[in-house]
């Protein structure tokens, strides 16, 4: 966690991550934001993507090598999966740097004041009483988890805000419908209807060129 502010992002704080002024009798005990390249490994799984993509992009040009294909061909083949990796990568290194940045966690001798989100900021106040506990878990290169355990009902009004940003921010959305109809030729054999919907569910079917003819 990195102490040192980072300016005013939002000009309508009166205080540096706060949404008001402190009252009279309560003092700041700690603040400080989460660290850059801890939030990008650790939560966004930066190095995890990097090397998805990259075996994937070793697949790409081992294929093309294997098929009989030139060590130029496959450079060629790289030439446009390569910069759509990159792009995704400095995508989900740009989102850490904000979310790091615009995050900000305050200690007061009376309560924790959590200030999250890049677009839609909110701030959450919670009560030294409405927690039944906190400990630190330390990781690899100084840094560490700040784990906060909250009583019944501040946990349920945490997790009722928490879901809104998940609403907000969530980069697609989910649809369902209650009819789905199926149909396939009777010379396809094995085919079952999936609970859930895939692509490789071909891998799975066959067909019968007898029962073909006969339906003709």
């Amino acid at each position: 966690m990195t102490i040192e502010s980072h300016g005013h992002e939002y000009e309508m704080e009166p205080q540096y991550g706060l949404p008001e002024r402190l009252p009279a009798g309560e003092a700041i005990l700690w603040q400080g934001s989460p660290e850059f390249k801890a939030m990008a490994l650790r939560v966004f799984h930066l190095r995890k993507v990097a090397l998805y993509f990259a075996a994937l992009l070793v697949l790409r040009a081992g294929l093309v090598l294997s098929d009989g294909g030139s060590l130029t061909d496959a450079m060629f083949a790289l030439a446009w999966p390569l910069p759509l990796a990159l792009t995704a990568l400095a995508a989900l290194t740009a989102l850490a740097w904000m979310t790091a940045r615009t995050a900000v966690y305050t200690l007061t001798d009376k309560r924790v004041v959590m200030r999250i989100g890049i677009v839609l900021t909110l701030t959450f106040n919670l009560p030294l009483q409405a927690l039944s506990g906190a400990a630190l878990r330390p990781r690899r290169e100084g840094v560490g988890d700040i784990v906060v355990t909250l009583r019944g009902p501040e946990r349920t009004r945490l997790y009722q805000a928490m879901a809104k940003l998940v609403a907000a921010y969530v980069p697609w959305k989910v649809n369902t419908h209650r009819i789905r109809t199926d149909m396939w030729y009777p010379h396809v054999v094995g085919y079952r209807r999936q609970l859930v919907p895939s692509t490789n569910f071909w891998k799975y079917i066959d067909i019968d060129p007898g029962r073909r003819v006969a339906s003709h």
